[in-house]
């Protein structure tokens, strides 16, 4: 016979998947997967969206690189590169950038830097098919001087332009004279042959040093008062980027997804694994022989999230997506609806910013305004990502994507809330949401079994997401010894937060 009910609760913080663990023993607060939903600031929620930016830059024309470019007194203009051309965008349109390039290959992505000689700012960029050019604000790109190699990746530190995996040696990287990306002396070079693994990427770490990152190794490039302008170390041997475009910079440090689907990091010391939640679901979805096309970008929210996209092993389209929450470690893998061909964050103009279109809170507000007018021609920290039909989206700016729904889903880990020995009579789930506006169905789908049997039959029960926070769901006549619970629903209303979830169950006597 019951003894009295229990209320079991689950909770939402820190969220993310756990493939480490065993599906019964999760920690509190870890999904044993999910799809499209994510925490922040303690609550869950849907991820965010993306809004079409203007009209397509070129129509069905891949987008392959994002970068931007402002005059040192000025605001910066986002610069979208396709397969075949560049386009700024000057706040209300995409204007086509002269300069001739052979067409890009899909697997490489074309890499932005900038970089200042005299006064001059030169939005600088490369692949492995094109030799450096450069765009001042006007005009077309033009052909850097001083005969610099092709390369799969482009930083600046020391003064120096410096390009990774240079012309067609594996192991090469190549630096300019100091101060002037327009010399490239013969000495201005090294192989790092010392481990036999492929040059990937670089990125700086400030004004006098930068990281080289290797296949299966990690270096660092150190400015010195000597006739070679940098000291290169192995720091670590350990799985490198899957692409030069994963490695993303964040307070600090730089964060990439290795070969190993593992989610490293460097602060210019030392290398860190930072989590290998979803490393099993990395490994089922990545489409390995089209890995060199991923890459990442940053979401300045408040905890920080970096988000990566990767061709999916069933179609080689780049629709899925892993997100890291810096603050809290959680990872959540997420679909898309338009393949993401490229990514940045950085300053741009976007028109059409309103007052009331801007999202988050005061406090998370990225830009400030002079005026209530300015809004639409003030450079905003925007993360911008592009598709293969030519169109660049701002992410984190609606609540589907480009119109299309987002349908979401969460799974918590098994848990016997009367205890591992004893059977339970499910009464119902109580599951606590708020939101500002709108209402949205959302449904349950419980298992309750003996054995922590997935196969077992699922129960499903659906509630209306009204402003009431409160959502009770009854689920007569199940019994046993386990429970899982997932929470699904499509898109997402104004202020949706999920803030936990609890079992009312009966207790039932020892087996």
């Amino acid at each position: 016979m019951p003894r009295g009910r229990v209320k079991y609760p689950l909770v939402v913080e820190p969220g993310g998947i756990d493939e480490t663990h065993n599906p019964a023993a999760l920690p509190p607060g870890k999904w044993l997967s999910s799809s499209n939903f994510l925490t922040r600031n303690g609550v869950g929620q849907p991820r965010p969206g993306y809004v079409i930016v203007g009209a397509a830059v070129a129509a069905a024309d891949t987008v392959i690189g994002l970068g931007s470019y402002g005059a040192v007194t000025t605001e910066a203009n986002a610069v979208a590169h396709t397969l075949t051309a560049a386009y700024e965008w000057d706040g209300s349109a995409w204007n086509a950038i002269t300069g001739t390039w052979t067409a890009s290959a899909a697997d490489e992505h074309v890499r932005f830097t900038t970089y200042i000689q005299g006064t001059t700012l030169h939005l600088i960029r490369i692949n492995r098919v094109n030799a450096p050019d450069s765009y001042t604000g006007s005009g077309s790109f033009a052909d850097v001087g001083g005969s610099p190699p092709t390369g799969r990746d482009i930083t600046v530190t020391n003064g120096r332009v410096l390009i990774a995996r240079s012309g067609d040696n594996i192991y090469r990287v190549r630096w300019s004279a100091f101060n002037d990306m327009t010399s490239w002396p013969a000495g201005n070079i090294v192989d790092l042959s010392e481990t036999t693994d492929e040059v990937m990427g670089c990125k700086a770490f400030g004004p006098l040093a930068a990281a080289i990152y290797k296949e299966d190794s990690v270096w660092l490039a150190t400015a010195q008062a000597a006739a070679a302008a940098f000291q290169f170390q192995l720091i670590a041997q350990v799985s490198g980027p899957i692409s030069p475009a994963v490695i993303v910079a964040y307070r600090g440090a730089h964060y990439w997804i290795g070969k190993d689907n593992v989610i490293y990091k460097f602060d210019g010391a030392r290398v860190d694994m930072v989590s290998n939640m979803a490393e099993t679901t990395m490994s089922n979805t990545l489409d390995w022989p089209n890995r060199l096309r991923s890459h990442g970008w940053l979401l300045p929210t408040a905890e920080g999230e970096i988000w990566w996209a990767y061709p999916d092993s069933g179609t080689g389209a780049l629709t899925r997506g892993l997100c890291l929450n810096v603050k809290t470690g959680a990872v959540t893998p997420h679909t898309f609806a338009d393949p993401i061909t490229a990514s940045m964050e950085g300053a741009a103009k976007l028109a059409g910013a309103t007052w009331n279109t801007l999202t988050g809170t005061w406090d998370t507000l990225s830009t400030t305004y002079s005026s209530w007018d300015d809004m639409g021609s003030a450079a905003t920290r925007a993360s911008l990502i592009g598709d293969t039909t030519g169109e660049v989206h701002r992410f984190n700016a609606a609540t589907d994507d480009d119109g299309t729904a987002i349908s979401w889903e969460f799974i918590n880990g098994w848990r016997a809330p009367a205890g591992i020995d004893k059977r339970f009579y499910l009464d119902a789930i109580m599951s606590y949401w708020t939101q500002t506006a709108g209402s949205l169905s959302v449904t349950l789908g419980v298992i309750v079994t003996n054995d922590l049997s997935d196969a077992d039959t699922e129960t499903t029960g659906t509630f209306n997401l009204t402003t009431a926070s409160n959502h009770m769901t009854t689920f007569p006549n199940l019994r046993g010894t386990w429970i899982r619970v997932r929470h699904t629903g499509a898109s997402a209303v104004s202020g949706m937060e999920h803030r936990g979830a609890a079992i009312m169950c009966w207790p039932m006597e020892t087996r």
